[in-house]
């Protein structure tokens, strides 16, 4: 037993005698953010929320020093949930960003049935390109704290049959992932880039 004591403390002595330094290390962290738009229309209906740069960065784990490199927009989701009342079976809907102040396409004319069962979130495979670069830019901008304007995103569509009533909560979720560079005192011999700072 005294023995396993002595090699734990020669090894932790050793451990404190190779000193430290700064190393740049990689990271990435999941921005997962759920926008509500509630619905309650007969017909066409068109409803808009609001991402600020405070909702980004307030779901963001990135320490102060860490340095943003990028932002990469994994998927967008809805989820619809029936608001009692709704008498639509069906409903079809597309997606939007707005970018100084029009609207690009995110998804289009996406059918969505409206059951009674707690629904999950479907996801959206066929996304306009230009759609996600827009957004995807957006919320890079909020990351690098480079421009603060907030970030609109949109739903239109129509009960499928069109003109019956729609009540829903329809849950808009967007998955992106954030890279971020930090340089972490550590032990000399852990590996990782030299720091330039």
């Amino acid at each position: 037993m005294n023995k396993r004591i002595g090699l734990v403390l020669l090894a932790g002595a050793a451990l404190l005698m190779s000193g430290c330094q700064k190393k740049l290390f990689h990271f990435v962290v999941p921005l997962n953010k759920v926008k509500t738009i509630a619905i309650n229309n007969t017909g066409e209906f068109a409803g808009y929320e609001k991402i600020t740069a405070r909702d980004i960065r307030a779901a963001l784990d990135v320490p102060e020093d860490g340095t943003i490199t990028g932002v990469d927009l994994e998927s967008v989701q809805i989820r619809v949930r029936l608001v009692e009342g709704n008498v639509a079976t069906w409903v079809k809907l597309s997606g939007f960003v707005l970018d100084q102040g029009k609207p690009v396409q995110l998804f289009e004319d996406k059918s969505v049935p409206l059951s009674g069962v707690d629904t999950k979130y479907i996801g959206l495979n066929a996304l306009i390109a230009r759609g996600v670069e827009k957004l995807a830019g957006k919320i890079n901008d909020h990351v690098k704290k480079v421009n603060d304007a907030d970030i609109e995103i949109g739903l239109t569509g129509n009960s499928d049959p069109a003109g019956q009533l729609i009540k829903v909560e329809i849950d808009f979720k967007i998955n992106a992932t954030v890279k971020y560079d930090q340089c972490v005192e550590v032990f000399d011999f852990i590996g990782g880039e030299d720091c330039t700072e």
